[in-house]
């Protein structure tokens, strides 16, 4: 269970991350001033969209090790901006890709951890998840504030990625 907890806390961590520095990737792509709803509403309507492909087809597709191929596409989602942030563009597919994985991974925890526990604590576990997404936004939030003050935007990347491969190792132990 604490594999799910983690895990819900690194997306969320993730997940505040980003958005603390999407701004600044935007002025770097010099279309912030006037332009951000157009890149949040888009990306972020059409994420949901996608993601709900990518729904209909994970119930037919059984694979012990699914978990493991979303963590890599969510590592690769941040390689992806890690590498390719100064286009408007492909800053835009990379937020796509980034917000498709993390529908499916959000939409997937609540249901495992559901599935997972015992009928009579099933409010309390689902509590306890809960509180692991509050404190993946907080220290999200937190350290990567101070990372961006401190160091920039790519240490907040990396910081993001170091938390990923933190969550394969925890689970794959």
């Amino acid at each position: 269970m604490f594999v799910l907890y983690f895990g819900i806390f690194v997306i969320h961590a993730n997940l505040t991350s980003i958005f603390l520095i999407i701004p600044k990737l935007l002025i770097h792509t010099n279309d912030f001033i006037f332009h951000s709803i157009k890149f949040y509403f888009p990306m972020l309507s059409l994420s949901i969209f996608l993601s709900i492909p990518v729904f209909l087809l994970e119930k037919n597709f059984k694979c012990k090790y699914k978990i493991h191929i979303y963590m890599f596409l969510f590592f690769f989602s941040h390689l992806f901006f890690l590498f390719f942030h100064n286009s408007y563009f492909y800053l835009f597919i990379s937020m796509l890709f980034f917000f498709i994985i993390f529908n499916i991974l959000e939409a997937n925890f609540p249901s495992s951890v559901s599935k997972l526990s015992y009928k009579k604590i099933k409010g309390t576990t689902l509590g306890i998840f809960s509180c692991f997404q509050f404190m993946g936004i907080f220290f999200g939030g937190l350290i990567s504030g101070f990372i961006n003050y401190s160091y920039g935007f790519y240490f907040v990347i990396l910081f993001c990625v170091i938390l990923i491969i933190l969550w394969f190792f925890i689970n794959i132990l």
